[in-house]
């Protein structure tokens, strides 16, 4: 599909968006669950990473964890691989057991922040085309070293994050300051995120044109634009501007 030439800004989340983690995650969670004796079907890595998903969005599950064990506390990563294992199909009791070992596996994994190699190019399409290019992070904290080690700084007009402004994805009250900076209205703004239930629903109910890139097709069912790479984006939209 083609969006309209009505379109003026691009926004864009981070993580899993514009910067992801070399080896994946997921992909790496399901192979050390594996090494441990859990074997996953297609079908049950999908159902865990949907999960996931809907954890980080701001879920009441999420919210009761962080009450009862913070925002960096060890505790709170064990819980959440054993909660992790629980979606992946394993048994609480074994879960409970298995946690221990798995936390220690992904804790020594080295994982690289890496920008995929489309998104500079496509950044800069954007920006050459005359849309206004923005960022809007679920992070707690400033990002703003982070995004010039990366390269991402150049190509963005404005980037702030959740911490900034107290509110988190999926609430839509988290894209006014977006609509603000870029001086639009929202239905002139597509945002593009990963997280279907924090990013397409949180830009639905802003008003706002979402797209959701989805390389491991975690969301195949999705009620919206659907892409694998970055790179697709300007081969969507038809130039006015």
């Amino acid at each position: 599909m083609h969006f309209s030439n009505t379109i003026r800004a691009i926004i864009f989340d981070l993580d899993g968006t514009l910067r992801v983690n070399r080896p994946a995650i997921n992909e790496t969670f399901y192979r050390f669950a594996e090494e441990l004796g859990l074997s996953s079907s297609r079908r049950q890595q999908r159902k865990a990473a949907q999960w996931a998903h809907f954890y980080w969005a701001q879920s009441d599950t999420l919210a009761s964890d962080l009450e009862a064990l913070g925002h960096d506390d060890e505790g709170f990563w064990a819980n959440y691989v054993k909660r992790n294992l629980v979606a992946l199909g394993c048994p609480e009791e074994n879960a409970n057991t298995l946690a221990p070992k798995m936390r220690h596996k992904m804790k020594n994994q080295d994982f690289d922040s890496c920008v995929p190699a489309d998104v500079p190019n496509t950044l800069q399409t954007l920006k050459n085309e005359g849309y206004t290019v923005g960022l809007v992070s679920n992070r707690r904290r400033p990002i703003d070293e982070e995004l010039r080690e990366l390269g991402l700084s150049p190509f963005l007009d404005f980037a702030y994050v959740a911490g900034e402004v107290d509110v988190w994805k999926p609430n839509p009250q988290i894209f006014d300051r977006a609509i603000a900076e870029a001086g639009f209205s929202c239905e002139q703004m597509i945002y593009v995120g990963d997280n279907y239930y924090a990013d397409i629903v949180g830009a639905q109910q802003a008003g706002m044109v979402p797209i959701l890139i989805d390389p491991e097709r975690v969301f195949p069912d999705a009620t919206c634009t659907i892409i694998q790479s970055i790179g697709e984006i300007p081969g969507l939209l038809t130039p006015s501007i």
